[in-house]
């Protein structure tokens, strides 16, 4: 369930996204909020906040790891402010892959025609964001290619709409 669909109540927030080239799974290490699921192969959560969870912040801490020898992995505090005025224009849903023949990440993701937009990257998403340009989505899905330079081993996403 979206939690756009309804009219007075709507969740929004930006997330850092990863992509790994080994095998991982992801694992809520806090209680996640009431009613909300973490799927464990993707890392996407659904949720449908409820009334009583409007207007508040709520945080719950993920780990994801991965399938290399040793297994690495890394837990990120992720905080969700439900209210009632969201942004007009969030986006529906993000994804994340690795390019096939080229070096580099493809985000894909869906913004209403004419919403104003900013891609941002970090190596560390503890560190410095780099804005990667502001676009005015076409409506329809929207594509980003960062055609990031050989030797780059992990690089967070996160996309802003004011």
């Amino acid at each position: 369930a979206d939690p756009f669909d309804k009219p007075n109540l709507s969740a929004w927030c930006v997330v850092p996204f990863v992509f790994f080239t080994l095998a991982h799974s992801f694992a809520a290490l806090t209680p996640l909020p009431a009613g909300m699921t973490l799927m464990p192969e993707t890392g996407r959560i659904l949720w449908t906040p409820s009334a009583a969870q409007n207007n508040a912040l709520h945080e719950f801490t993920v780990q994801v790891s991965d399938s290399g020898t040793p297994p690495l992995s890394a837990q990120r505090t992720v905080r969700v402010f439900v209210r009632s005025n969201p942004p007009a224009n969030p986006p529906e849903e993000i994804i994340l892959t690795k390019r096939p023949a080229n070096p580099g990440y493809r985000l894909r993701f869906t913004l209403p025609a004419g919403t104003l937009y900013e891609v941002q990257s970090t190596g560390d998403p503890d560190g410095t964001w780099n804005s990667r340009g502001v676009f005015v989505a076409a409506g329809g899905g929207e594509t980003f290619i960062d055609a990031s330079p050989p030797g780059v081993q992990r690089r967070f996403y996160r996309i802003s709409v004011p």
